[in-house]
């Protein structure tokens, strides 16, 4: 989300209970760069590891196959737009040195007016607030590691490039502000992010991460806003995406690698949460029987009249109060019934070490309603 979308107090039950945000409009501070790509960054940490939208693009029979053997069938190449939605992710995860080691880890979710509110010593319009022993001792970590304000400031509103989340987090490690155990490192990265007031909101995540599976610059999308122009850190480029010349609405059955969902609560009629698609797979029969042995009858019955879509998704999500480990950049798997118009997804939002579990959302997918899909031109 960017600080100029709607409040979040109406975005649907389950989007309240994870971070009933307020979203004002708050003045921009300089503009960040494009995001940078490295095709050779890997993730190594558990976000990686998505078991539903993984079993989805095996091949045809696949399911059965490794039923019956007990050996897993490969997943079909991924395809360029794929390949570099993997690396866009991966460029900001790390990797971290933390007691002589590399680490990977998935950023934590940040979003201005959000719920860690308090954590982000950060004053519109004048950079971090000098005046709180907070925002000195991150200027501090900062300084000594010779990372900018700027850098600094960009993850306090949730709009880092990964560059400088990855340099800020660093910073803050090397400063000795990682919290102990319990939980794993990658876990423990998250809770300092939490703690610091630093991550990525889901918009400008999505920008940028629709922008790398599409090929695009940011001098090809921009649109004007106000004295500036839309993409712009902490702001929202799906706010007005029906309006936007460089986007096309689609259908969701039709949604493909870089297309953009834009989800609304209800009331009133503004757009909410933003997720770009990663893949677009039709479940065969084999995969749906696979599915309801593991997760039971309500996977059958979801199914019935068809087809299933299983639609993967990259986004930063909501954290709840307390900055679960659940939250920031993760991929999800939706699921779209096309008969029935029902949605469903496997539920991520579990604590390390439990499993993701089968859920209806009612609302539509993610819980709230299904504003458009959008793709560039």
């Amino acid at each position: 989300m960017g600080t100029t979308s709607g409040t979040d107090a109406a975005r649907g039950p389950r989007y309240a209970a994870e971070h009933p945000e307020r979203e004002t409009p708050s003045a921009p501070i300089r503009q960040a760069p494009p995001r940078e790509v490295d095709p050779h960054a890997l993730v190594e940490d558990a976000s990686a590891r998505e078991s539903l939208g993984a079993f989805a693009r095996r091949p045809p029979g696949a399911a059965a196959t490794a039923a019956v053997t007990g050996i897993g069938t490969a997943e079909p190449e991924k395809t360029p737009a794929q390949q570099r939605l993997d690396a866009y992710r991966a460029t900001y995860a790390g990797p971290y040195r933390v007691d002589g080691q590399s680490v990977t880890a998935s950023p934590q979710f940040r979003m201005n007016h959000g719920q860690n509110q308090a954590n982000a010593p950060y004053l519109p319009g004048k950079g971090v607030d000098r005046k709180s022993e907070h925002g000195l001792a991150l200027l501090a970590a900062c300084s000594r590691a010779h990372v900018s304000e700027q850098a600094l400031c960009h993850c306090l509103v949730g709009g880092p490039t990964a560059s400088e989340l990855r340099s800020v987090t660093q910073a803050l490690i090397d400063a000795g502000m990682l919290p102990s155990g319990p939980g794993s490192v990658q876990a423990r990265i998250k809770t300092m992010q939490w703690q610091h007031g630093i991550g990525i909101d889901c918009t400008d995540y999505v920008i940028g991460g629709a922008m790398a599976a599409n090929g695009k610059t940011r001098a090809q999308i921009e649109i004007p806003y106000g004295d500036t122009t839309l993409p712009m850190t902490a702001s929202d480029y799906f706010l007005s995406a029906d309006a936007n010349p460089h986007l096309v609405r689609t259908d969701a059955r039709h949604a493909k690698t870089g297309d953009v969902f834009c989800l609304t609560p209800t009331p009133p009629e503004t757009i909410g949460h933003r997720a770009v698609v990663y893949a677009n797979t039709t479940l065969d029969g084999p995969r749906i029987a696979e599915l309801a042995h593991e997760h039971g009858s309500i996977v059958s019955r979801f199914a019935q009249g068809g087809p299933v879509h299983a639609i993967e998704v990259d986004a930063s999500w909501g954290a709840g109060p307390h900055g679960g480990s659940w939250g920031g950049v993760r991929r999800d798997t939706w699921l779209y019934n096309e008969s029935t118009k029902q949605w469903a997804e496997l539920n991520q939002r579990q604590e390390e070490g439990r499993p993701a579990t089968f859920e209806l959302t009612p609302h539509g997918p993610a819980d709230e309603k299904l504003h458009g899909v959008y793709r560039f031109r």
